[in-house]
């Protein structure tokens, strides 16, 4: 997630001043939602003994993958952005329309 944020304040553009991303985010809710077996996408697995970076498969991490909401926002950060409003997704089991967490960078 650090070099993919990183890559975008690399490549987008002074000229362009934001960013649509989605991804999965782990915070307070999301986790207790997942342990009740309510998520569509089954993130239960800690990726390399990390709690803040779980993943769907271990075979295939890459396929799905969830990051602790405050360590992306630090991230974005680091790579010149700030998060604007999520809108949070559905695949942790929230009731929400979308699968993906959803927000807008923007330059800072």
């Amino acid at each position: 997630m650090r070099h993919y944020l990183r890559e975008l304040g690399r490549v987008i553009k002074p000229a362009v001043p934001s960013s649509p991303i989605s991804c999965f985010l782990l915070n307070d809710e999301s986790p207790a939602l997942v342990a009740k077996d309510a998520d569509v996408v089954k993130m239960k697995v800690d990726w390399d003994g990390d709690p803040l970076y779980r993943v769907a498969n271990l075979e295939v991490p890459e396929h799905a993958t969830a990051h602790d909401e405050a360590r992306v926002r630090a991230y974005t950060a680091e790579a010149g952005f700030s998060v604007g409003e999520i809108t949070f997704g559905n695949w942790c089991g929230r009731p929400s329309g979308g699968l993906q967490d959803y927000t807008v960078l923007t330059r800072t």
